[in-house]
């Protein structure tokens, strides 16, 4: 009677060269790991890591598309706590410093053994358990954090400091009708057309969503909001600092209600 394999932990693919991915899937799947998704760029490894909650990330440093693996990193990791390995043929001075200041768990360089890698994944897995822990976090709670947020029914933006789009969930996309796709790094305020209905301090030009947004942080406010259909309609925003582990602030996570 065949048994069945104990899941050793859930692991995302960041990778866009297919043939190495195709071999880390197969590499994983043997060894008892569940692969829940594998894709090719930093934006949709952030889509991928909100709506899948993995246990470890697996990423390429250089990477198609709009985001890169160090801001694809960075997000995953200040909004997630998810543990990244970086796998890179790239090893000079410029790309690792880069790499190193978005606090990835380690790094492996390609080409690598099947032994390190899955000697690694335990390693940080095992740690990383240890450091929430430390700072009063809970793996469970944070993976329905991020389900809520694909899941909620109002529209959710993650942004970064400069007010760039980094993630909308499925609500934003059908509210504003937008595609998240061609929204990455667009600046918020681009997107939606926003009418603060109270007066604020002169915080600098609309056109820096982090001014726009500065004294809304932690408040829940009204604003006026253009819809795509013409239509002008009263909205409840609440704007939140994401911090990493550092405490330093990485974006904001900004929610429209109504």
């Amino acid at each position: 009677m065949k048994t069945e394999k104990t899941v050793q932990g859930r692991v995302l693919i960041v990778e866009d060269d297919r043939i190495i991915s195709q071999v880390l899937n197969s590499l994983l799947q043997e060894e008892g790991y569940e692969v829940i998704g594998i894709v090719e760029t930093g934006e949709d490894a952030i889509a991928e890591a909100i709506e899948g909650y993995p246990d470890i990330v697996l990423m390429d440093i250089q990477l198609q598309g709009k985001m890169d693996g160090i801001m694809g990193t960075r997000f995953i990791d200040a909004f997630l706590h998810i543990p990244v390995i970086f796998l890179t043929s790239h090893d000079d001075e410029e790309t690792v410093r880069k790499a190193e200041s978005v606090n990835p768990a380690t790094f492996l360089k390609k080409p690598f053994k099947s032994v390190d890698l899955f000697t690694n994944i335990e390693i940080v897995c095992r740690n990383h358990h240890k450091i929430l822990r430390g700072m009063d976090l809970d793996a469970l709670e944070l993976r329905k954090k991020a389900e809520k947020i694909k899941k909620a029914d109002s529209s959710i933006f993650i942004t970064d400091n400069r007010g760039r789009i980094v993630y909308m969930n499925p609500a934003a996309e059908q509210v504003f009708c937008l595609v998240r796709q061609l929204s990455i790094l667009k600046p918020i305020n681009e997107c939606i057309s926003l009418h603060p209905q109270k007066p604020r301090e002169d915080t600098g030009s609309d056109s820096d969503v982090s001014l726009l947004f500065h004294n809304l942080m932690n408040a829940r406010e009204e604003m006026g909001v253009s819809l795509p259909d013409g239509s002008f309609v009263t909205m409840h925003i609440m704007v939140r600092p994401i911090n990493g582990m550092d405490n330093q602030r990485t974006g904001l996570l900004i929610e429209f209600e109504g």
